[in-house]
C-alpha cells in the first residue's frame, strides 16, 4: 500500500518468508518426531510378544503339570490349537 509516496506494510497477513520459515520449523520437528515415534511403536510391540510369549509358556507349564506329561512338539502343537479356539 502506498500512502503520502512512501511504502507502508500491509497487515492483513503472513508474508511469504515468515510462512516458509514456520514450514521449515514444522519439517525439522517432524524429521525428529516421526523416528523416535516409529521406534516407540516398535519397541511396544516387540515387548507385547514378550508378554504374550511368556503368559503362553506359563499356561504350557501349567497344562504340561496338570496332565502329568513331558513336553513335545505335538503336545505343544495341540496346545496352540486350543489356546487359538479360546481367542
Amino acid at each position: 500500500m502506498i500512502r503520502n509516496g512512501k511504502k507502508q506494510k500491509s497487515e492483513d497477513g503472513f508474508s511469504l518468508i515468515e510462512l516458509l520459515a514456520t514450514l521449515a520449523v514444522l519439517s525439522v520437528i517432524l524429521l525428529i518426531a516421526v523416528p523416535v515415534f516409529t521406534g516407540s511403536i516398535a519397541e511396544a510391540e516387540q515387548e507385547v510378544c514378550e508378554a504374550n510369549r511368556a503368559i503362553i509358556e506359563k499356561h504350557y507349564e501349567m497344562e504340561l503339570s496338570l496332565e502329568g506329561d513331558n513336553h513335545s512338539t505335538l503336545l505343544f502343537r495341540k496346545f496352540l490349537i486350543v489356546i487359538d479356539k479360546d481367542l
